[in-house]
């Protein structure tokens, strides 16, 4: 299985939110992803 290594900056919290999914590239992009998982 491969999985991707996302890192997603939330101005809210001010510091990266970081995610490891199987999720492709060319399936979701990494804001999408965030809002997934977060």
């Amino acid at each position: 299985m491969s999985v991707r290594l996302v890192a997603v900056y939330n101005s809210e919290d001010k510091k990266h939110h970081i995610y490891i999914t199987n999720i492709q590239k060319d399936g979701l992009n990494a804001k999408d992803i965030a809002k997934l998982y977060g």
